[in-house]
């Protein structure tokens, strides 16, 4: 049958008033069972706020024994609990263990059966409820080494400064004791800005002679794999561009331009050029002389007998001469040195480098083809120099060392070593000492 066309547009509007309440039924029933799922999903939050996971705390202190560790975590799985944290540390012979459990209601019947099970070893033990479990700090944390001879008023003065400052010690590790003492203080700056807490535990400590080394924690921290040395007045005490001047009879002018240069005040390249011609026509036979006048800075060769024994890498990177870094290298066993090559023409100096000249840039380019022939990367270097034409590879590495530094390295280095010979790096390692 045909349909006027008012008629089918009746029917139609019929039909899209009918397919738009189904749609609301749909809707509306779909909006209830959204109700439903929420109401659930409420009253199961609230049910767990009223009645909060509650864990249960074990801290037990004394005298460490055998058997205290396997005695206390059978009682803990006895009652049917998880360990959902532990921590020991044994510091001269005392044992301190800390167990964060959950599952067990109530710490009366916990507590009977762990000072049951440790009843045999003279211990402090401690059980509480708690409804916290309190993890690690994400935030920022740095590793604060302090070398001096004075460690009562270090420990005192450090105490003081990081609690002005909002500071929290995490953990203190004693490197070193009697005529040198050397610490280690994990701290989290807490939102102390790093530069004003370095700034700061370095003035406090200046008064006492300390040196201070601030280093960012990380996994690399313990992990370091190359150290590179500059060689004057940091591995060696000579300087020995200075020294040749000296039996050329220029000294006085050379030593002018070298204090510049190593304060900044001048272009490396531009000073060590200027330098090496004034030694023009001296005769090379001078460069063996000095060799032997090379003197080893205190603590240099007991440090890169230790480092060599832990099997660290050891590179020399210096803007002096290669006859001199060389020496070096052979003398000490190093496994890199690189220099910078005096022209010698007729057994003479011709006053002239060649090419290509080691400044700042040059040797953090040497110390990257180092990395990537051992396959590290910087965060696994040290690098200890002190002056001008050490600012870019100190700044770069992953712990810079300004040893008896002048103040244009200080500032880019992580900590400076005035006060104590080069072994004391060792302790910026995190090594212990005697």
């Amino acid at each position: 049958m045909w349909l006027s066309s008012v008629q089918r547009c009746q029917a139609t509007d019929t039909g899209q008033r009918s397919a738009g309440r189904r749609r609301r039924r749909r809707t509306k029933v779909f909006i209830e069972m959204v109700n439903v799922v929420a109401a659930g999903a409420a009253a199961k939050v609230g049910l767990r706020a009223a009645s909060k996971m509650k864990y249960i705390a074990v801290t037990i202190l004394g005298r460490d024994t055998e058997g205290i560790l396997a005695r206390a975590i059978d009682s803990v799985l006895r009652g049917g609990s998880h360990i959902a944290d532990i921590q020991q540390s044994v510091v001269h012979g005392i044992l301190s263990l800390f167990i964060l459990t959950e599952g067990e209601g109530s710490a009366g019947p916990f507590r009977d059966r762990m000072i049951s099970a440790l009843s045999g070893f003279n211990l402090s033990v401690d059980v509480h409820e708690t409804e916290e479990y309190v993890t690690d700090s994400f935030s920022e944390k740095f590793v604060i080494t302090m070398i001096g001879k004075r460690s009562d008023e270090m420990l005192r003065v450090f105490a003081v400064t990081a609690a002005s400052l909002g500071i929290n010690n995490i953990r203190i590790n004693m490197l070193s004791r009697g005529d040198l003492s050397a610490m280690q203080f994990v701290v989290d700056l807490d939102g102390c800005p790093p530069e004003k807490a370095r700034k700061d535990i370095e003035s406090a400590m200046s008064g006492l002679e300390v040196d201070v080394i601030f280093e960012q924690e990380s996994t690399f921290r313990m992990g370091k794999k190359l150290i590179v040395f500059d060689m004057d007045s940091t591995l060696v005490s000579n300087e020995t561009i200075d020294e040749l001047a000296e039996i050329a009879g220029i000294g006085e002018d050379v030593s002018r331009i070298t204090e510049r240069a190593m304060n900044g005040e001048i272009d490396y390249i531009q000073s060590i050029r200027e330098r090496v011609r004034l030694l023009k026509g001296i005769p090379a036979s001078v460069l063996d002389e000095m060799k032997s006048s090379l003197t080893l800075n205190p603590g240099a060769r007991e440090l890169i007998s230790s480092l060599r024994s832990m099997k660290y890498r050891i590179a020399l990177v210096s803007g002096g001469f290669t006859e001199f870094t060389d020496k070096m290298k052979e003398e000490l066993g190093l496994d890199y040195a690189f220099g910078n090559r005096l022209e010698v023409k007729n057994n003479h100096l011709t006053g002239n480098l060649e090419e290509p000249i080691l400044d700042a840039c040059g040797k953090q380019r040497i110390i990257e083809e180092v990395m990537m022939a051992e396959g590290i990367s910087s965060k696994e270097v040290v690098v200890v120099g002190d002056g001008a034409n050490d600012t870019v590879m100190v700044k770069n590495a992953g712990l810079g060392i300004a040893f008896r530094g002048k103040d244009v390295l200080r500032k880019v280095a992580d900590g400076t070593l005035s006060k104590s010979d080069l072994r004391s790096i060792l302790y910026c390692l995190g090594h212990y000492g005697d």
